[in-house]
């Protein structure tokens, strides 16, 4: 979000150069990215910090909200009463911040991680008023909150990285124009959705589907199952992880030929399902009363 990265500068950037940019004067804005290549994939991760002392040098900056920050995003000044006072316990407490992260945010921040090749993230609580604490997580904590341990969770991000550049090539194949790729996973499935957009695309109009020529090829909808091998054999128990091991990411891809009335349903629902999830707001998901109360009862 832009207070995330307006806080993200105001905790690496000199406090004179920071005012400055908060005042609308010209800013020209230093970004530093790594590369991760794996066959025809090139993938890039911003790095934000470094530090000699750490074993991978970089790391990334997470300003976390709190949690009634979290749950009513649409209106954050109605959530600033809440503040972090205690280590353990349902409210008011880091412990809990920890928790929703690890199911929350965590996957996106490890994968992150290993693209960039840093040694973990930095994470600043706040309540968008105020900064409440400040937690360093490494790489391996992330993997084992995740995946139970380090190698697990290399295991996982080598997977996707080969199915992600078995996908690409597939999708992108004799095609000349841009595209958008929206996936949805459902019943055991991935399924895919090419949409041919123009190169000065901005935001999808699905109402002006209906009117499009050549409904037909505008989009086109793929099922994808696939299969992940260890040194040849069907892997299914990350418990079984050895020492060494050898992952691959088998898959197979079939565009489902129905009508394109058909196709457009599916798509405007995968759209819809992906705008209610990013719009979703709790806004009596944490109220003060019951915070009040929780802390009265375990005084």
């Amino acid at each position: 979000s832009r207070l995330g990265h307006l806080l993200e500068h105001r905790l690496t950037m000199p406090s004179m150069e920071f005012d400055q940019m908060a005042k609308g004067d010209r800013f020209v804005k230093r970004e530093t990215f790594n590369t991760l290549t794996y066959d025809k994939l090139l993938i890039r991760s911003q790095l934000d910090c470094q530090h000699d002392g750490l074993k991978r040098r970089y790391f990334d900056i997470k300003t976390r909200a709190v949690l009634s920050i979290r749950l009513n995003v649409q209106s954050p000044q109605v959530g600033t009463w809440y503040t972090l006072k205690y280590m353990t316990g349902q409210y008011l407490s880091f412990e809990r911040e920890l928790f929703d992260m690890v199911r929350a945010a965590f996957l996106k921040y490890y994968f992150q991680v290993c693209i960039g090749n840093m040694d973990g993230i930095f994470v600043a609580y706040h309540n968008t008023l105020e900064l409440f604490g400040f937690e360093y997580i490494s790489k391996e904590q992330l993997a084992t909150y995740l995946f139970g341990a380090p190698a697990c969770g290399e295991a996982v991000f080598s997977t996707c990285v080969q199915l992600l550049n078995k996908v690409l090539p597939l999708i992108t194949e004799s095609e000349s124009k841009a595209l958008l790729v929206t996936m949805h996973y459902d019943k055991g499935q991935l399924h895919l959705y090419k949409h041919r957009v123009p190169l000065n695309y901005s935001k999808i109009n699905l109402g002006a589907l209906k009117e499009a020529s050549n409904l037909d090829n505008l989009i086109e909808y793929y099922t994808l199952d696939s299969e992940t091998l260890m040194h040849g054999e069907p892997f299914t128990k990350a418990s079984s992880l050895p020492s060494h091991f050898n992952m691959e990411a088998i898959v197979t891809m079939e565009r489902e030929m129905m009508p394109f009335s058909d196709v457009l349903r599916l798509y405007r629902k995968t759209k819809y399902f992906e705008k209610s999830i990013s719009s979703f707001a709790m806004q009596s998901g944490v109220l003060r009363s019951n915070v009040d109360k929780y802390e009265e009862t375990n005084e």
